[in-house]
């Protein structure tokens, strides 16, 4: 397997899987890369299932139990699931039918409980149509529930220094150490102090989500007149990120772009009158640290360029 397609009525996804099968993009997010748990469960569901029977169904009813295939028509269109292999050519194709409970019967909501199953048709078994114990919901020709959702994770905030489009909007808060609960706004204004209450700015960023991401060549557009915000941390990482709101779709939506730099030391400072075992414990776990920061922010780094549809609740 190579390639993994699936296509409705209305939207395709293709998955392109490494040739070392250790990685896979999403075709349609300009190559963003896939989540291969969720791809790997889906190959495994579809190699182990087996069927629990077989019903005939004729053409002229396929459209009834969804099991006509897109491009057949307007109705009735099922969800065709396509493997293929390097050369492109299919090694597998079903049109996954309307769920249907242990009956037989329609069932079209399998999540209200129940025994549900799954109509399905192979191209090559004809009106021959297979139920199996597997509704496949997590099939779906949805690009934006393939994506690999790893994100930043932003952990010891020392200081967030917003820019936002008017600069009487824009604010600094900061702390001196990761432990204190409480921020402290910058400002020399002696009037003025920050209500803690009213943001938990220890655990901004801390593990987000996005919904869905757009391609680079989109920043420009999505960003337009975004707040920005620069985050560094008592590890010595500094985060740049811009928010911004946009109408889309008849509603507002939260774009957001992250870079991710960061300083970290090579060597650890030699301590006075050191003893070499504790010399040994301390080098040792310094070069765990050490090579743990690394991969973060190798990781988070690969993140910059992309623009992320996130939450409002996320960036507010």
């Amino acid at each position: 397997l190579r390639k993994f397609v699936i296509k409705d009525d209305k939207n395709t996804v293709t998955i392109s899987v490494s040739d070392d099968l250790k990685s896979a993009v999403v075709a349609e997010r300009a190559g963003y890369p896939a989540s291969m748990d969720k791809l790997s469960t889906a190959m495994s569901d579809l190699r182990e299932q087996k069927i629990s029977s077989k019903v005939q169904i004729g053409k002229t009813a396929w459209a009834k139990n969804k099991l006509k295939a897109p491009g057949d028509g307007t109705e009735g269109i099922g969800t065709q699931v396509e493997m293929k292999d390097g050369a492109d050519k299919a090694i597998a194709t079903l049109i996954l039918g309307d769920n249907t409970d242990i009956s037989g019967t329609n069932n079209p909501n399998p999540m209200m409980g129940g025994t549900s199953q799954r109509l399905v048709r192979t191209l090559e078994d004809g009106e021959t149509i297979w139920q199996v114990s597997n509704t496949f919901f997590d099939l779906e020709a949805k690009p934006e529930n393939w994506l690999d959702k790893a994100f930043i994770d932003v952990q010891k905030i020392k200081e967030i220094a917003v820019t936002a489009p008017k600069a009487d909007d824009s604010w600094t808060i900061n702390r001196a150490k990761d432990t204190d609960t409480d921020f402290v706004l910058v400002t020399s204004l002696t009037t003025e102090s920050l209500d803690n209450s009213k943001i938990t700015a220890s655990s901004l960023l801390s593990s987000p989500s996005f919904n869905d991401v757009r391609p680079k060549d989109k920043a420009a557009e999505l960003l337009k007149d975004a707040t920005k915000v620069k985050i560094t941390t008592h590890d010595g990482v500094t985060y740049g990120i811009q928010v911004a709101k946009q109408g889309k779709d008849g509603g507002d939506k939260y774009y957001m772009s992250a870079s991710v730099a960061a300083d970290i030391p090579k060597s650890r400072a030699p301590v006075k009158d050191e003893k070499e075992e504790d010399k040994k414990k301390a080098d040792e776990a310094f070069a765990a640290d050490k090579k743990s920061r690394e991969e973060k922010l190798a990781k988070e780094q690969k993140f910059a360029g992309w623009v992320y549809e996130v939450s409002e609740y996320t960036v507010n």
